[in-house]
């Protein structure tokens, strides 16, 4: 009878371990979506100041934008090692949070579809903003240069990327505009 009960109680703690494992992760993907959640109101920043054609806090903005993508790579990597270990070994190139889910135990599943959802939600709305904000500036950079070439013709030079990508430069003295969208 004793060592039934001694079979229960590591058995019980083993999955106590497994289950703090879980929560372990689980805390990692929400950090990841805490960064991920800045990441979006940086971009909703940018946007603004987009909008706004002030170009002081755009710099300032992409700056922070560039800080916050090595923040969000950062928790990302740590959620992944984290995943590793709660798993047991390797993880497939490219595999889902929603993948894992079937892996998991009954009682965690619900929390990580949850997570899964959010996550995936989140990385839609950040490529989303990503884009249009690209187009944003691409769309602000033309209308400058077509205005500095109508106020100065032939001051502006427009070249082509490899891939097809527009380039425009002054050549105004003193001009700051170097710009490749």
């Amino acid at each position: 009878m004793l060592h039934i009960r001694r079979a229960k109680n590591r058995q019980t703690m083993e999955g106590r371990k497994q289950f703090t494992r879980w929560q372990d992760l689980a805390e990692s993907i929400r950090e990841e979506l805490r960064e991920c959640a800045w990441l979006m109101s940086l971009l909703d920043r940018q946007q603004e100041a987009i909008l706004s054609r002030d170009p002081a806090a755009l710099v300032a903005v992409n700056e922070s934008i560039q800080e916050q993508s090595v923040a969000v790579s950062a928790s990302r990597e740590a959620r992944l090692e984290l995943t590793r270990l709660v798993c047991g070994g390797t993880i497939p190139e490219g595999f889902s949070l929603r993948a894992l889910v079937p892996q998991m135990p009954e009682v965690v599943r619900p929390l990580f579809e949850a997570l899964a959802r959010e996550a995936e939600a989140l990385r839609r709305r950040i490529r989303h903003r990503t884009e249009q904000n690209h187009r944003l500036l691409e769309r602000v950079s033309a209308s400058t240069m077509e205005l500095i070439d109508t106020a100065r013709p032939g001051s502006v030079t427009r070249t082509y990327g490899r891939a097809g990508s527009r380039h425009f430069s002054s050549g105004l003295t003193g001009s700051m505009i170097r710009t490749s969208v």
